[in-house]
C-alpha cells in the first residue's frame, strides 16, 4: 500500500515538472523561440488619415510588413522609420525580422510633385488671357475663374481636348494627376436679338401712354439651344438686364411683343428685347424713350392723346370747334389740289398750305389756326390716331364725320367717323365736324 502511494506521488511530481518546462512569452523559463511581439504602425502626421491594425511576428522570425493603408493628401508614402524623425528603413511590405520586444514603425511621407494646367480659349474669335494654374499631384483645387470671352457666345465649361465635350464647369473642383494638362474652353451661342421700335401704327411713339408702353423685338437666332424665355427688360439708368424690370413674352416664335407697365409719367426709360437659352441671355440694342404724359390728361389747353417718346406729343381740343364747317372756301380753292399729305406729323404743314392758298377766305384749317399759331387741323393719320384715343380725350358724341387736313384729290378730302372709325372722302365744301389739335 505504501509502495503504491509513493508511485502516485512521484508521477504527480513529474507532471508538474513537465508543465513548468513548457513556458510561454510571459512565463519565465519558457521556450523563447515561441514568443511573439507586436508592431504598431503610426501615421506620423496629423494630416494623414486611415487606420492600421498592429502586426504580430514571432521573435526571431521574418514576415512581410502589412501593406500601408494610411494616406496623406498631396503626399506619397515613402516607407517606415523606426522613430518619428528617423529616415526610412523599411519600404512598404518589406521583409521584417522580429526582435525581442514590441516595436513602433513610423510612416514617412514625400510631397507629390506639382503640375500645371494651361487654359486654351479654343477659338480664334475668343479674346482674353488666363495664367496657368499649378496644383500638387493628388490634391484638388477649384479651377481659376474663366476670363476668356467670345462675342455672342457664353462660356460653357472646359473640355480635355479641343473637340471634346465639357467635363468641368467654370471654377469646378479639379484633382491633379501626374502630368501637365491643357483644358480647352467650350462655347455655346446665346440668342441674337434685335430690339425694334416701340410699336403702334407703324411708329414706336404711338404706343407710349405715360404709365405704360408697348415694346417689341425680333429673335434673329435662337443660338445653340432652344429659347426658354423671351421678353423686354427696362430701367431708368441704362443697359437694362433681366434682373431689372421685365415682362416675359413666353418662349415660342421669333417675335417679341409685350406691354411694359407700371411706368412713371414723364420719365426716361431704357429698354432692350432679350431671349434666354441654356447658354445665357442675348440682348438687343438699347432704345430709350420718355414715358410722356398720361393719355387723356389736361395739358397745353387740351387733352393729351399722343406722346412722341421725347417728352413732347399732341393734345386735342376738349370739344369740337365746329359741327359743320367746309374744308375750304374762297374762289377756286375748293377745286385746287393743295398738295397736302396723309402722314403722321404733317397736319401743321397741311394747315399752313390750306390757309396760304390763293383766293382762300375760310376753312376748317383756318378755324384751328385761329385758336393760336400752334393749333392745326389733323392729317388723316393723326385723326386716325385721335380716333384710337377718342375715349380718353372725350367729347365725340356724334356719328358725323370729322375733317382731316389731307386731300383725296383736287375736290375731295378725307374724313373719319369718330365713333365707328370708318374713313371716307367728302367734297371740300361739305360741312363736317372739326376737332383741332396742337403739339407740345
Amino acid at each position: 500500500m505504501r509502495t503504491t502511494n509513493c508511485v502516485k506521488l512521484l508521477s504527480l511530481a513529474l507532471l508538474v515538472l513537465m508543465f513548468n518546462a513548457c513556458g510561454t512569452k510571459d512565463t519565465p523559463g519558457g521556450d523563447v523561440s515561441t514568443r511573439k511581439f507586436a508592431i504598431t504602425f503610426d501615421k506620423n502626421d496629423d494630416d494623414a488619415v486611415g487606420a492600421m491594425e498592429s502586426q504580430e511576428i514571432a521573435e526571431g522570425s521574418s514576415a512581410n510588413l502589412t501593406a500601408n493603408s494610411f494616406t496623406k493628401p498631396g503626399w506619397g508614402f515613402a516607407g517606415w522609420a523606426e522613430s518619428a524623425a528617423g529616415a526610412v528603413v523599411y519600404a512598404d511590405q518589406a521583409n521584417y525580422t522580429m526582435g525581442s520586444a514590441d516595436v513602433t514603425l513610423y510612416a514617412k511621407w514625400a510631397q507629390n510633385p506639382s503640375y500645371t494646367i494651361t487654359f486654351n480659349k479654343n477659338d480664334a474669335s475668343a479674346v482674353g488671357t488666363m495664367a496657368t494654374q499649378t496644383i500638387t499631384s493628388g490634391l484638388s483645387a477649384n479651377l481659376n475663374a474663366n476670363s476668356f470671352t467670345k462675342p455672342g457666345y457664353s462660356f460653357a465649361g472646359w473640355a480635355e481636348s479641343a473637340a471634346g465635350a465639357v467635363v468641368y464647369t467654370d471654377q469646378a473642383k479639379y484633382t491633379m494627376g501626374s502630368a501637365d494638362v491643357t483644358l480647352y474652353a467650350k462655347w455655346g451661342q446665346i440668342p441674337t436679338v434685335t430690339t425694334t421700335n416701340l410699336v403702334g401704327n407703324n411708329d414706336y411713339t404711338y404706343s407710349i401712354i405715360g404709365t405704360s408702353a408697348i415694346g417689341s423685338g425680333i429673335i434673329d437666332s435662337g443660338g445653340d439651344s432652344s429659347v426658354i424665355e423671351k421678353g423686354l427688360c427696362w430701367n431708368t439708368t441704362g443697359a437694362p438686364t433681366v434682373n431689372d424690370s421685365k415682362k416675359i413674352d413666353g418662349n415660342g416664335g421669333n417675335y417679341i411683343w409685350t406691354i411694359m407697365g407700371g411706368l412713371t409719367t414723364n420719365t426716361v426709360y431704357y429698354v432692350r428685347a432679350y431671349a434666354i437659352n441654356s447658354y445665357g441671355v442675348g440682348y438687343g440694342a438699347e432704345i430709350l424713350f420718355n414715358s410722356g404724359k398720361e393719355i387723356g390728361s389736361n395739358y397745353a389747353g387740351g387733352k393729351v392723346f399722343f406722346n412722341n417718346g421725347e417728352g413732347g406729343g399732341l393734345v386735342a381740343a376738349a370739344s369740337d370747334q365746329s359741327e359743320s364747317k367746309g374744308w375750304t372756301y374762297g374762289g377756286d380753292t375748293r377745286t385746287t389740289w393743295v398738295g397736302t399729305s396723309k402722314g403722321f406729323g404733317s397736319g401743321a404743314v397741311n394747315t399752313t398750305a390750306i390757309i396760304n392758298q390763293s383766293g382762300h377766305t375760310d376753312s376748317a384749317a383756318k378755324l384751328c389756326r385761329n385758336l393760336g399759331s400752334a393749333w392745326f387741323l389733323p392729317s388723316q393719320d393723326e385723326l386716325d390716331y385721335l380716333y384710337s384715343r377718342s375715349t380718353e380725350v372725350g367729347g365725340f358724341t356724334t356719328t358725323f364725320n370729322h375733317w382731316s387736313s389731307s386731300e383725296s384729290n383736287s375736290s375731295r378730302s378725307w374724313v373719319q367717323a369718330m365713333q365707328s372709325g370708318s374713313k371716307d372722302t367728302r367734297d371740300k365744301a361739305t360741312g363736317c365736324h372739326v376737332r383741332c389739335i396742337r403739339a407740345f
